[in-house]
């Protein structure tokens, strides 16, 4: 997989950005996508590892061979340095889910 930006050094409410990618496949296959990344706001989130003033950041993406439309949704914090938790989907040209999951955080080392 090539380089791409889902997560930025520097969050701030508004702030949007727009990366591209690379995926290549065990068989050889390349598979290209892109997500257009915004800060919607900032939310508390509780996880199993706590809870956080996190910053809400919603990412539409697609993928070009599939036609996929992608979703990811995620909460940061900059104090930790990664994400809270994320939300992912991936729905396919007839507007089926054809994947989704959640991941939260549920323990970091304190500082």
């Amino acid at each position: 997989q090539t380089q791409s930006q889902y997560y930025i050094p520097e969050y701030s409410v508004g702030k949007k950005w727009t990366t591209r990618y690379k995926l290549v496949k065990p068989d050889g296959r390349a598979h290209y996508g892109a997500y257009e990344f915004k800060v919607i706001g900032r939310e508390t989130v509780s996880v199993p590892a706590g809870k956080f003033n996190a910053f809400h950041v919603e990412g539409n993406g697609w993928g070009e061979e599939s036609r996929a439309q992608l979703k990811l949704a995620y909460w940061v914090t900059p104090e930790i340095g990664r994400f809270i938790a994320r939300n992912y989907q991936r729905i396919d040209r007839s507007g089926k889910t054809t994947n989704s999951d959640r991941t939260e955080l549920v323990s970091y080392p304190r500082r």
